[in-house]
Order: structure tokens, then sequence, then C-alpha cells
């Protein structure tokens, strides 16, 4: 993050629950890698857009987990971008891109991967998630894997 220049905010390390799940390491590393590459990709391309109107744009990623329904742990990985200028019922569909030069394969392995691991992947609405604002306007995605048990923290 540092060599992008992009503000990591790991919400995350606030979790109190006691929460375990059966996955792949290996494949949901790949998974959130991939989503963090986009917005690494997204985050520039705004900062330059900006840039060119001689605006200031610091790049942020957010990341927290939620337990707030039953049976699923959620993994939410939010930037302060522009959000996903294609529909997002297309967004896992393969070959579907906005990228330039991109091949449209990335969140369609990150569907496949969560569906091997039981889970699947949501792009929610603003407001859908309790997040900060700088957040609501930009992409937004949640990884929710099926738990195995959940227990609160006293």
């Amino acid at each position: 993050m540092d060599a992008h220049k992009i503000q990591l905010i790991k919400e995350y390390l606030n979790y109190k629950g006691n929460s375990v799940i059966s996955c792949s390491r290996r494949l949901l590393l790949g998974a959130v890698m991939n989503i963090i590459d986009n917005s690494i990709h997204w985050l520039e391309i705004k900062r330059k857009r900006l840039l060119k109107n001689k605006e200031t744009f610091q790049k942020k990623i957010y990341i927290n987990v939620f337990h707030n329904e039953p049976g699923y742990l959620n993994i939410l990985i939010a930037d302060n971008g522009s959000g996903f200028n294609i529909p997002k019922y297309q967004a896992t569909k393969p070959f579907i891109t906005s990228k330039n030069g991109g091949i449209g394969l990335g969140l369609h392995i990150v569907s496949e991967v969560m569906k091997v691991q039981d889970g699947f992947i949501k792009f929610p609405e603003p407001n859908e998630y309790e997040i900060p604002g700088e957040f609501q306007k930009g992409a937004i995605i949640v990884l929710k894997l099926k738990l195995i048990s959940y227990d609160t923290a006293e």
C-alpha cells in the first residue's frame, strides 16, 4: 500500500467475535488480492483525473469483518474511488470490463472461488453496511463466507 500511496484502514482489527470458517486460505487470499488490485487501479485513475483539475486526492481502502446475519461471516472491502462504472449485476460475468486493457475475469474468478467455498460475493448498496461516509460512493464488495461456528466475545 505504501508503494501506491494508499491509506489502508484495517477496521477488522476491532472485530470482537470468534468466528470459525472452513475455506482454502490460498483461494480466499487470492480473491481478496484481486479485489485490492482492482481498487489500486481505479483509485489511481481517479487520482489522475482529479489531478488534471489540480485537485488532491488521498487514496484509501477500508477493510472490515462483520457477523451481522446468521450463518455468514462477511469480509467487506471498500475504496473511496468512483465506484463501479458497469452494472453490478454484470461485474462477475466473464469478459465484462471497463478497465483499459483488462480481460474481465478477475471478479468472475472471485465469484467462482466464493462458490467453491460455500459462500458468495455481494455488491451492497450504499448504507447497507455501516462504513465511513467517504467510502459510500466507492466500490464496495462483500465476501460472504459460511460459518462453522460463532461465539460473541464477552
